[in-house]
């Protein structure tokens, strides 16, 4: 299955991981959380992330502008299949890859406190 995975202050990548929940625990560090995205996309990350220490990784933003959430640690994107996950689509690589790009999250987050001052 191929996946696009976002680590703490890295740009994200592309890899081809094995469809299984250890596979995918080992990414995430811990147990897996699922939680639906945009285009049948699916974001999977550490469930207990934000209480085990992991580094804050990326901002999720509402469709106002405004801080939705915050990731912590290593997640993956890949897309809704019949019964379990399937690879997320070249598009949709591109997409979100442009989306959590390291740079353009710390650029939106400079802006955003700049605006505000």
């Amino acid at each position: 299955m191929r996946v696009l995975i976002v680590e703490p202050m890295n740009e994200p990548y592309v890899r081809d991981i094995d469809n299984s929940l250890s596979k995918m625990q080992e990414i995430v560090g811990g147990y897996i959380e699922a939680a639906g995205f945009f285009d049948d996309v699916i974001l999977v990350c550490n469930e207990e992330g934000k209480l085990d220490g992991s580094l804050p990784n990326r901002i999720i933003w509402d469709k106002d502008g405004e801080i939705a959430d915050i990731i912590h640690g290593t997640f993956f994107l890949c897309e809704y299949g019949e019964e379990d996950f399937k690879s997320i689509s070249a598009e949709n690589i591109e997409k979100y890859g442009r989306m959590f790009s390291f740079n353009l999250q710390r650029d939106n987050l400079s802006r955003k406190a700049e605006y505000e001052r």
